[in-house]
């Protein structure tokens, strides 16, 4: 019940997202829940951020958790902004699929959602090729699941990090 608040003061609008997040507090304050902590960013940027509110119960907290988020999030894009290029420029279509597209067509706020990895989608056609850019970037697989084994007839995506421990799931196919 206490998540559900959670949820609902993330996305209402006007006093009723503020009730929810204090009958999310009186309920539920353990904030380092990791469910919790993924919506604590949202609950900042709907309550603050869009909606204008000031002085409520624990919007420091709130604060810091939404700038912790934003810094992840502005180092992650940037880190990838070199890979896309070059896969760009050898013309290779990508598509940005599940939070990187959420973050940058829906929230259009860099701390307003947590994001653990970025997802790119290229063809099965183009796989290969573009794994290879990031791997030519920089960006590794683990040892266990590298390039050469991949077979995306039985994986939809292979990981890649960076010295940064930025990740990218690079999809061919989207399930």
């Amino acid at each position: 019940k206490a998540q559900i608040e959670l949820l609902k003061a993330a996305t209402l609008e006007g006093a009723q997202a503020l009730h929810c997040w204090i009958n999310f507090i009186n309920h539920e304050p353990d904030l380092t829940n990791p469910t919790n902590q993924q919506l604590l960013p949202f609950v900042y940027y709907n309550l603050v951020i869009r909606q204008h509110f000031d002085g409520f119960k624990l919007q420091s907290t709130l604060k810091k958790h939404y700038l912790t988020c934003y810094a992840n999030n502005h180092y992650a894009l940037n880190s990838i902004v070199e890979p896309l290029k070059k896969i760009r420029q050898c013309g290779i279509p990508v598509m940005a699929i599940k939070g990187f597209a959420h973050l940058l067509l829906i929230y259009k706020d860099k701390g307003a959602r947590v994001m653990s990895d970025i997802d790119l989608l290229v063809s099965e056609a183009d796989f290969h090729q573009t794994a290879t850019i990031l791997e030519e970037c920089g960006w590794k697989t683990f040892k266990c699941r590298p390039l050469k084994t991949y077979n995306p007839r039985s994986v939809h995506a292979l990981s890649y990090f960076d010295s940064a421990g930025n990740c990218i799931d690079l999809h061919c196919h989207l399930l």
